[in-house]
């Protein structure tokens, strides 16, 4: 009794996913590979590789919600078809399944179910890495956006730019291809050193008017050395037990803005033990600085060196200034500095006197 009663529940549940129009997945089916294109506000059109198929049937949701409907069957012979009936600004999630007979009867053998529109113009956003791949220089800024092909295509974009706490102001109108996927845009109209940010919005020509999207979150941006360019001089002897690491920092033309932080405790030392070839490895402190070596101050905060400066900082092991051993091939690493309000890590070869400066990407994720 309890058996037939299961199979009966189980024969009702499908009988209604079935008159619903729901798709009852199969296992053994291969992957379509369909992909998507928003033609218009409203105008979808789905395309794939022709495949040995006697039906395709074709369903539609409201994104996110699952309640897909069969929306189309088509013949095997058809390797696209266009949705006419969505409406504007929606998002909707499609399914697609290829069916062969065998025996007399349908069996799914291909199914794409990785496919989304929005009918609209989408949010724009910066690409992640954007203020790390900005190779930027005291004269230019250059930018980059990348559209997406599953939304409506804008017909521009439009630019916007500000410092401090300005108001945005439109820079630049730009038109954009039918085809275009990849927007780059230098602006040239910088000052050096200074701060910028930009936002950006699209716009569609639809039945001669402009619709919009919303715009992006900001970008912010320095026109500066794009990689720190400084020049280093050692004050403290090496191969000897020291208290303090004493050198000297001068920032070269271009370069933005660098803050050190007296709490900072990324600063880390490094060489290697010439008796056990271990690499030896300790935090420090930026315990005093100067800018004529000869007035030193310990109570601090932040100190700024700028473009043309030179600073000494001291470095001590532990609050005390403990002894450690300083050895010429040796270096002092920061993880994460301030410059020009990103963060870049730092890297002074004591050997050679060379000074590596590069953004730290990690921290952009």
């Amino acid at each position: 009794m309890r058996k037939g009663f299961r199979y009966l529940l189980i024969v009702m549940c499908f009988s209604i996913l079935f008159a619903a129009g729901v798709p009852v997945k199969s296992q053994a089916a291969a992957v379509l590979s369909a992909s998507l294109k928003v033609e218009g506000e409203n105008k979808v059109k789905l395309s794939w590789k022709k495949k040995a198929v006697d039906e395709y049937r074709i369903y539609r949701a409201d994104a996110g919600k699952g309640n897909y409907r069969l929306l189309a069957k088509i013949s095997g012979k058809k390797k696209s078809y266009t949705d006419k009936t969505v409406a504007a600004n929606k998002e909707y999630d499609y399914i697609i399944r290829g069916y062969k007979k065998k025996n007399g009867k349908l069996k799914c053998v291909y199914k794409d179910t990785d496919l989304s529109a929005y009918t609209g113009l989408e949010k724009p956003s910066w690409y992640e890495y954007a203020q790390c791949d900005a190779k930027v220089k005291p004269t230019a800024i250059p930018l980059t956006v990348q559209l997406y092909s599953k939304n409506l295509h804008p017909s521009g974009v439009e630019l916007y730019r500000k410092t401090g706490s300005s108001k945005y102001k439109k820079i630049k109108t730009i038109k954009l291809k039918k085809n275009q996927y990849i927007l780059k845009y230098t602006d040239r109209n910088v000052k050096k050193g200074k701060t910028y940010y930009y936002k950006l919005r699209y716009y569609k020509a639809v039945k001669s008017k402009k619709v919009y999207s919303e715009y992006s979150r900001p970008l912010k941006l320095c026109a500066v050395n794009y990689i720190g360019d400084y020049t280093m001089t050692t004050l403290t002897k090496g191969n000897q037990q020291v208290n303090s690491l004493e050198f000297g920092l001068t920032s070269n033309k271009g370069n933005g803005t660098m803050t050190f932080e007296s709490g900072n405790r990324e600063y880390s030392y490094s060489y290697k033990d010439k008796n056990t070839g271990d690499y030896i490895q300790m935090d420090m402190l930026l315990t005093a600085y100067s800018f004529d070596n000869k007035n030193w101050v310990t109570d601090f905060d932040k100190v700024k060196l700028t473009e043309g400066k030179t600073i000494y900082l001291r470095f001590q092991k532990g609050v005390k200034g403990s002894d450690f051993y300083f050895a010429k091939d040796s270096n002092l690493s920061i993880y994460s500095i301030n410059y020009s309000g990103l963060y870049y890590e730092c890297n002074m070869d004591f050997l050679t006197n060379q000074v590596d400066v590069n953004i730290q990407s990690e921290l952009y994720h």
